[in-house]
């Protein structure tokens, strides 16, 4: 619109032409503010000019319509640099939150009994924050399938009780189990996480083998 005026201002406009003729069916208040204005008449402000000039006092008018829209395009222009600002301060989320996750696994056969279709495993997580900003982990999900198909899905608060939170390059490690009808198995799942900035995130935990030593080579 800012455009159009423009080149509008730089044609040839004669008093009772088609700008004049918009600026007198102007309302007396601004839609956009509510700010006032002056009514065109025609009259010597406009009529005296020579032809082939804009008026002084329909360029005011002008200016008048402009005036709202220069506010909203400033504060747009502003909300946009400051957003534009934001993005390129926050660290990328692949540096900021990266949580690995390392698993090592035993058979308990003391707690098994295979003629029950009963197979014990333990399994010891270490958790280490490689991300740039501290995070706490809130939740766990888990999915345990047995050589049957049977799967088990686990959820709960935290691990082994406690919802640790690890700064950067800190670590967590906890030992838990599981129970099978089968020798072998496996596991997967993932971390619910939320950074000291409010973010939510997963941290994934690649599938894992359980197996009774020789079942598998």
């Amino acid at each position: 619109m800012f455009r159009l005026l423009l080149r509008m201002r730089s044609r040839t406009f004669l008093p009772g032409g088609p700008l004049e003729a918009v600026l007198l069916a102007l309302p007396a208040r601004s839609p956009l503010r509510g700010s006032p204005l002056p009514r065109a008449h025609p009259g010597p402000a406009c009529s005296a000019k020579p032809a082939g000039l804009v008026p002084a006092t329909c360029w005011r008018y002008v200016s008048a319509v402009l005036e709202p829209w220069r506010a909203i395009f400033a504060k747009m222009a502003a909300r946009l640099l400051m957003a534009a600002r934001t993005q390129l301060s926050r660290p990328m989320n692949d540096s900021a939150n990266n949580i690995c996750v390392d698993v090592e696994t035993a058979y308990v056969a003391t707690q098994s009994d295979p003629a029950q279709h009963r197979f014990v495993f333990s399994y010891t997580i270490t958790i280490r924050n490689q991300g740039n900003l501290p995070a706490k982990l809130l939740t766990r999900h888990w999915l345990i399938t047995d050589a049957n198909g049977k799967v088990q899905e686990v959820r709960g608060e935290g691990v082994v009780g406690e919802q640790p939170h690890l700064k950067p390059g800190e670590g967590f490690r906890y030992s838990s189990g599981a129970i099978l009808e089968t020798p072998v198995g496996a596991m997967q799942g993932a971390y619910q996480m939320v950074n000291d900035q409010g973010e939510h995130f997963d941290a994934p935990i690649a599938p894992f083998r359980l197996a009774v030593p020789g079942m598998l080579h």
